[in-house]
């Protein structure tokens, strides 16, 4: 009974061999049916067992003795033949998966010969054990296979996890200073995009032809056409799929990939509606746009790289009787003895809150002091704080004549002076005084002639000014939205035009002319009848004019309650099933992908 079981694998081994190197040698006319691609997406589950077989032969063969041993002998055949039929197996589901077009052809090629690779040579060591030849050649044999075994494993890394996936160090992997100067894409988007999406739409796997990893071609989008539309999130394909149900296909990332959380969908929403700049830091952005505050909420809570302080900690006691209602003072790491205060609520103010931090001041790095009446002669205290790298005196009720004492603030890098009254000649001293590298001066005397100075004395500062009014420069309008949540409108349903904000005219054509400053006003839900092509642009004084939308826009008539195919669609493009041809919902020209097409291809 053992030797016809074993029998019957080796011959199921062959033929798999055989068949293997077919389909290799025919892959070009191969069409695999469509209840295959599923099989094809076990290969990742599969390829543990040979991998962890091939091992324990290895570690067999090291430890069994050179005698032949007749137990030994029958655990390794049975381990051998095992191993040949699981390594076939894995490289014929891994050829499925190839020949599915997710992964670039040049970057899968060298996996897939090195795959074929171990599944012959697992199958020639069954061979050779079985025939009893020389032990030194099955060893040898045995070493050869695990080496090509640990190539194709480190070429499969690669293609799902990324370049030198295997053999790469972490060390390696650049680490990326967060501060004022930085792209919000690179801050808050990349991040999400490479943690949940980079492993299946790289330079070498690269699913519906999409490469997210370099901009232009993230831009460019893949075989359904762009991945986003700028200021549009609604009509962007990003945001669409990581909106839908999880259960639906078309669901981005994959059901068994890690999902976007609830505050990682927004960033890449309100940032495609911000305008999905790539370059843009959040300093450069628009202060009128809304997504911008938000975006700038989620950019400032960012942590930066960790600093290592080696000044004593503070007593856990001093500093719990420090914090009052109107006082708080927190340890900003656990493992770190740098403190941050903030003291609050200017009717309550007293000079003793500022003055009884003394007994931290070798700790304290950071003090909020904002809208508190602080004045000049109370800055010679903070003077004391020695280690101290950021100081807010936003709205308070300094002049600027007690700015020297902060000469001595040797680490001071960061401070906010907006809505004081301090001078040009202030702020220049003080500059030359200190190493400061950001300052905020915004609604404060100085003129724009003055920021100009200090930029051109003072390039290694960056001075925040906030939006001086300028007359030439204007920012364009988003273009309007609607309001629908369909295309397709039921009997009696209006079109609608989402509210901007005040002030912003949006005028419309309903013919399929582009609208211009002389098109009627939107100012109702408009009746529409049939098939109508709705294009809106919006105006207001002072800013550009928006793009123009465009919405081709179809009224229901009368509606099956029953219908069906008569032949299946393409698993492609299956939308949900005849239901889709009654559901009132209308796909965009270049989403073929998204869930209300149904489609028939090679098969009417």
């Amino acid at each position: 009974m053992k030797g016809s079981l074993l029998g019957v694998l080796r011959n199921l081994c062959f033929a798999m061999q055989v068949l293997i190197v077919f389909l290799l040698v025919m892959e070009r006319q191969v069409e695999l049916p469509a209840w295959i691609a599923p099989i094809g997406r076990m290969h990742p589950l599969i390829l543990h067992l040979p991998i962890g077989l091939l091992f324990a032969l290895g570690l067999l063969a090291v430890i069994r003795a050179p005698s032949t041993n007749g137990a030994n002998k029958s655990i390794e055949s049975y381990l051998l033949h095992v191993t040949a039929a699981l390594a076939a197996v894995t490289a014929l589901v891994g050829f499925f998966l190839a020949v599915q077009g997710d992964y670039d052809a040049d970057a899968v090629r060298w996996h897939k010969w090195t795959g074929v690779g171990v599944s012959l040579f697992s199958y020639f060591l069954l061979i050779v054990h079985n025939e009893n030849w020389q032990r030194s050649f099955y060893h040898g044999l045995l070493a050869v296979t695990t080496a090509l075994l640990i190539y194709a494993g480190h070429l499969g890394g690669e293609l799902t996890h990324g370049e030198n996936f295997v053999f790469g160090s972490s060390t390696e992997e650049e680490v990326l200073v967060i501060n004022e100067f930085t792209p919000l894409y690179e801050a808050l988007v990349k991040p999400i995009l490479k943690k949940k999406c980079f492993s299946c739409h790289n330079e070498r796997k690269s699913k519906g032809d999409l490469v997210m990893i370099d901009q232009e071609r993230f831009k460019k989008g893949g075989e359904n056409g762009p991945s986003f539309i700028p200021y549009q999130p609604d009509q962007s394909q990003i945001v669409q799929r990581i909106d839908l149900p999880l259960e639906e296909e078309e669901h981005m990332p994959p059901r068994s990939k890690t999902q976007l959380n609830d505050r990682e969908k927004e960033i890449i929403s309100r940032w495609v509606a911000s305008g999905a700049h790539f370059d843009l830091a959040l300093k450069d952005y628009p202060r009128e746009d809304p997504n911008t505050h938000w975006l700038a909420g989620q950019y400032q809570n960012l942590e930066a790289p960790s600093v290592k302080y080696t000044f004593e900690f503070a007593d856990q006691d001093v500093v719990r009787s420090l914090n009052t209602p109107f006082r708080s003072v927190r340890q900003l790491d656990l493992n770190s003895p740098a403190l941050d205060a903030t003291i609050f609520v200017r009717a309550n103010y007293e000079p003793s809150f500022l003055t009884e931090l003394d007994v931290v001041k070798n700790q304290l790095i950071s003090l909020n002091l904002t809208n508190l009446p602080i004045t000049d002669d109370e800055l010679s205290s903070i003077a004391k704080f020695k280690q101290l790298e950021k100081l807010i005196l936003n709205g308070t009720d300094i002049n600027g004549e007690g700015l020297q004492y902060l000469g001595e603030c040797t680490a001071l890098k960061s401070l906010g002076l907006s809505s004081t009254d301090v001078t040009f000649d202030q702020i220049k001293s003080l500059l030359e005084a200190t190493n400061l590298r950001t300052i905020s001066l915004w609604n404060t005397p100085l003129t724009k002639d003055e920021f100009t100075a200090l930029n051109l004395s003072h390039p290694e500062v960056d001075i925040n000014v906030g939006d001086l009014p300028s007359t030439t420069d204007s920012i364009a309008l988003a273009p309007p939205s609607l309001a629908n949540k369909r295309l397709i409108m039921g009997q009696g349903e209006q079109l609608r035009i989402k509210e901007m904000f005040d002030g912003v005219i949006t005028r419309y054509t309903l013919d399929g002319s582009d609208p211009d400053s002389s098109s009627q006003i939107y100012q109702a839900p408009i009746a529409v009848s049939g098939l109508t092509n709705f294009k809106a642009k919006a105006y207001k004084g002072g800013w550009l004019d928006s793009p123009i939308s465009n919405f081709t826009i179809l009224q229901s008539g009368l509606r099956a309650d029953t219908v069906f195919l008569l032949s299946a669609p393409n698993p492609k493009y299956r939308a949900s099933g005849a239901y889709s041809l009654v559901d009132l919902e209308k796909g965009g020209p270049r989403e073929f992908r998204s869930p209300y097409w149904l489609g028939f291809r090679e098969h009417p």
